[in-house]
């Protein structure tokens, strides 16, 4: 309902706004636009200074039908280019031409001739009728009053958010920080930056500067404002230079009703007033010391609380009412990191910001945004409650994770900050890397680089990237810029993605490993030379070169070309007694379009029956052989491993099965005491090689089978971590083996595989997991996922007959079915239970009102793929959610991956599929594309699937552009490739 009425304002204000552009109105006119970009603002006109005055009602007393607040703007500008227009953004704010002025020296007060209103540009061409000279001094631009809307239904521009944080927020007790202290005397360490974390901590009574904990409000209330600007939403709150390159000082002023209101800015408060008459209280904020992009200016007000310490400068966590001590851990780890970063980079916090404030919002949709001094969190990802039971060491890595992530872009994204979109990579390609950094750092015992876990480097940023990348469809960390050109669909799709964080942080870990000692010189040389600017990747090498490392012909092509290599390695014994490594590399993928080498180091770790050494190999070329060092030259049976501990963006292959067999037995064994990490790096080599055929999927099966024995003793007799490496392999491994399934269906080897991971992986695992009720949490999540496979594969045979033990349960003792196991048992019953069982999950679909169990029954209909059950189910689908007109398509995308055997099923599915994604392309326009075609691409793999594809697309052309046809026709052609 809220929505509804939100989207009413918002058309409302569009149609306001809405009018045809007009640029030439006589001899005095001379406004330039950019010429070069089309949405891009032209340099004609540049800010200097903004002061923003904005007038909120109450975050608890906003009426959600008309949720509209007021403000006034006047901006100090550099006239870079005589114009007689000055185009500025603004995106659903109105305001009138006579509210709007120029001043400057030469010109005096000019008015405003009229305004253009450009809905999809989302700016406004503010006309004057006569040229502004260029260098004019005192320019200014004066908007007197607005209106803007408080956005209700998403966290974008100014929103509405609960306030609230769930469970009690404790100290993180005594006893257990004690014991850590402890822990850490006894190795030694009492004088690293995490026995200084947890000391404070632990001993806050004794600290000179303990955390003061500020009560602001007795009771908490429900309701608060956050702002969240990034990419393209600061010109939702209020007109301004909404690009990262037009750089401005900030100063605030924000009005709201007396009801002691916490009212936060990026800088400190400098003044409060209060006006009896009308009960309102207005806070005005001191001007930011440096330039700042308008992407990076933070609002969040609401009843709050906070812990504080001052170090340099003050530090403080905002929390609901009641929940300041949930900040302890946050407050901690954000003190010695910003020390950490301050002293490497030899460019202290205090040169930047005169506080740093970090404040908890429900509703961000992000994790966290790096607002310069007024950082904003989903409280899940600062706070932690310290209360028995409820917290956990992966809860507590996530958090520090985060906050030292959000941390590192005071330097990196905020100090210097990328000049455009395009070049993301130099805020988050860097931060994704420098919250590895900063905990390796904090807490070296976590093994936060090799260790396995969802918060691992490897399956954090590693292997998302990788996964993302291999097919060579993806886009490069750097795109250029007229790819990504200022038009906010193609730059949110393409410009800070998963490819810039995950696999610009691996290249930054692979130069840093590389450069060593001058890794840091090199950031600190760039963030003095260029601070407060909008340097490029260009610059940056500069940087490097001038402090002795010229690497930027190395570096630059692993950001400016998609794909990686695969590194072939072949050791070979000479006549006179030698052992030579000969090290060859080709791209991933055959469809990129540069098939040149890239620049490759290595660290090779070589094994002999009683040796072991390790020593760099560097290259350019498409191969390169060495030499084992002289003196282990004698010794025999040799073996090699590069990428040790996922040091480099490329996979392994190794040309001789015998070596392949050494490294899958050895890193499978229960006896294998190597980081975790090369276990999770190996697996997912063999799968890429698998899908791109430059290796049989059968060596895929086969290391799947090696590694179950090991896995399963670590789920039921492991340690924590081995629990968490567990855990960690089968998510991997279900995942993968799930996406090649999915494109495998026509082919006939197809239900060779299955038998095979019938016998040798689910067969044991489910023999050994059971079905009896669990309360460990890591044999809960991998039964989840395992079970599902189990049902659709039709694991029905040996020790653990998963299909007819389900069929079993259902018909009669459903109440006892474990809830981690249910999905999977309603799958096998849809699939195999007849007549009987799909009429049973129907009704028990139209009598739940549980959408968790609505969503599973209708999954598990999705797998009952004959022609009547097929029709039954999309005519259920077509019912399920009508509001939601592409609601029902990750059924079919599920029914078209499960239903090969039944070509009359297929077809209805892929007709249901292709209505309601025309449907959705019409509502959705073009931003809708990649969600639509990415799934479809992604289980097509037949010439005839080809086909049907490309009528889907042609049908829809107009939203489809050239770079997206090339990767769905890309994807095929892969799949088409794979050798079982």
């Amino acid at each position: 309902m809220l929505r509804t009425a939100l989207l009413c304002v918002v058309v409302a204000l569009a149609l306001l706004l809405a009018a045809p552009t007009t640029l030439a109105f006589g001899v005095d006119d001379q406004c330039v636009l950019n010429s070069t970009f089309a949405y891009r603002l032209p340099l004609s006109v540049l800010p200097r200074h903004y002061s923003l005055f904005l007038d909120l009602p109450s975050p608890n007393a906003l009426n959600a039908t008309a949720p509209y607040y007021k403000g006034s703007i006047e901006i100090d500008l550099d006239i870079a280019q005589s114009t007689s227009c000055i185009v500025i953004h603004s995106h659903n704010i109105a305001f009138a031409a006579t509210e709007v002025f120029f001043k400057s020296a030469a010109t005096g007060v000019l008015t405003t001739r009229n305004l253009d209103f450009d809905y999809d540009k989302q700016w406004v061409v503010i006309n004057f009728g006569r040229v502004i000279p260029r260098n004019t001094a005192g320019a200014k631009l004066l908007i007197n009053k607005f209106t803007a809307v408080v956005n209700t239904f998403n966290a974008t521009g100014l929103f509405w958010s609960d306030n609230h944080f769930d469970g009690d927020a404790q100290p993180m007790p005594h006893a257990r920080a004690q014991q850590l202290l402890a822990k850490w005397q006894k190795q030694g360490q009492s004088n690293s930056p995490h026995y200084e974390l947890l000391s404070h901590v632990a001993k806050q009574a004794a600290m000179e500067q303990e955390p003061v904990t500020k009560k602001s409000i007795t009771v908490a209330t429900e309701k608060m404002y956050g702002t969240q600007f990034e990419q393209i939403q600061a010109r939702r709150a209020f007109p301004c230079f909404d690009e990262p390159a037009f750089k401005a000082t900030w100063q605030a002023s924000f009005r709201v009703p007396d009801e002691n209101l916490t009212v936060l800015f990026n800088t400190p408060v400098s003044a409060v007033s209060r006006d009896p008459s009308t009960k309102t209280v207005t806070t005005n904020f001191t001007t930011t010391l440096h330039p700042q992009s308008s992407y990076l200016v933070a609002i969040a007000i609401g009843h709050l609380d906070y812990v504080e310490r001052v170090v340099d400068i003050p530090y403080r966590i905002y929390t609901p009412v009641g929940k300041s001590r949930a900040g302890e851990w946050a407050l901690n780890v954000t003190i010695n990191v910003v020390k950490y970063f301050g002293d490497i980079w030899k460019f202290p916090l205090a040169r930047q910001l005169a506080k740093i404030d970090q404040v908890a919002v429900a509703a961000i949709i992000e994790d966290a945004m790096e607002n310069w001094g007024l950082l904003i969190y989903d409280p899940n990802f600062l706070l932690v409650n310290f209360s028995p039971g409820k917290y956990t060491l992966p809860q507590l890595q996530l958090v520090t994770l985060v906050t030292v992530h959000e941390l590192s872009h005071l330097w990196f994204g905020d100090t210097i900050t990328m000049p455009w979109w395009s070049q993301c990579y130099k805020n988050e390609g860097f931060a994704r890397f420098l919250q590895f950094v900063g905990v390796d750092y904090l807490f070296p015992e976590w093994y936060i680089w090799t260790l396995g876990g969802s918060n691992s480097y490897f399956n954090f940023a590693y292997d998302s990237s990788m996964l993302q990348d291999f097919k060579g469809t993806a886009n490069a960390v750097v795109t250029s810029e007229t790819f990504v050109n200022g038009d906010p669909l193609v730059d949110q799709l393409y410009g800070c993605n998963n490819i810039v964080y995950g696999k610009g942080a691996a290249i930054n870990r692979y130069v840093s490993l590389y450069a060593d000692s001058k890794w840091n010189i090199g950031l600190a040389k760039h963030l003095e030379t260029y601070k407060w600017t909008n340097p490029t990747i260009y610059d940056m090498m500069d940087s490097f070169k001038e402090v002795g490392l010229d690497i930027g012909s190395r570096w630059l092509p692993w950001l400016l070309r998609p794909g990686f290599p695969v590194l072939s390695v072949t050791i070979r014994g000479t006549s006179d007694g030698e052992y030579t490594v000969l090290l060859t590399q080709k791209p991933i993928s055959p469809y990129l379009k540069d098939q040149s080498p890239w620049w490759i180091w290595t660290t090779l770790d070589a094994h002999s029956t009683d040796m072991h050494i390790r020593f760099p190999v560097e290259f350019t070329t498409e191969s390169f052989v060495t030499y084992l060092p002289s003196d282990a030259s004698l010794q025999p049976n040799w073996t090699v491993e590069a990428n040790y501990n996922t040091t480099g963006f490329y996979v392994v292959r190794y040309t001789d099965r015998a070596l392949w067999d050494f490294h899958m037995r050895r890193t499978a064994d229960l006896a294998f005491t190597g980081p975790y990490v090369q276990r999770d790096l190996m697996l997912q080599s063999i799968y890429i090689l698998s899908f791109m055929s430059h290796e049989p999927i059968a060596l895929l099966l086969e290391y799947s089978a090696l590694l179950t024995p090991t896995l399963l003793q670590y789920v039921v007799n492991g340690t924590a971590d081995q629990s968490a490496s567990a855990l960690s392999v089968y998510g991997n491994l279900f995942q993968y083996w799930s996406t090649l399934l999915a494109v495998m269906s026509p082919y006939e080897e197809l239900h060779g595989v299955q038998a095979s991971l019938n016998s040798r992986v689910l067969g044991p695992l489910v023999a050994q997991l059971g079905f009896k009720p669990t309360t460990d949490a890591t044999i809960a999540q991998i039964r989840a996922t395992a079970y599902v496979w189990a049902a659709y594969l039709g694991l029905d045979s040996g020790p653990a007959p998963f299909v007819e033990q389900s069929l079993a349960f259902y018909f009669y003792n459903r109440s006892a079915i474990p809830a981690d196991i249910l999905p999977a048992v309603y799958i096998a019953v849809a699939k195999y239970g007849s007549d009987k069982g799909y009429t049973s999950l129907v009704a028990q679909y139209k009598a739940s009102t549980d959408p968790n169990e609505q969503t599973s029954l209708l999954t598990a209909l999705t797998y009952a793929a004959t022609p009547a059950y097929c029709a039954s189910t999309i005519q259920l689908l077509s019912v399920s959610n009508p509001s939601a007109v592409g609601s029902p398509l990750p059924y079919l995308l599920s029914m078209l991956s499960y239903s090969r055997a039944d070509p009359q099923c297929r077809a209805r599915a892929w007709s249901a599929y292709s209505t309601y994604a025309g449907a959705v392309w019409q509502q959705q326009g073009a931003a809708a594309t990649a969600g639509l075609l990415n799934p479809v691409a992604s289980i097509m793999a037949s010439i005839s699937d080809a086909e049907l594809v490309e009528t889907l697309m042609g049908n829809n052309a107009e939203f489809v552009s050239d770079f997206q046809l090339s990767v769905v026709r890309n994807c095929i052609a892969i799949h088409g490739d794979l050798v079982v």
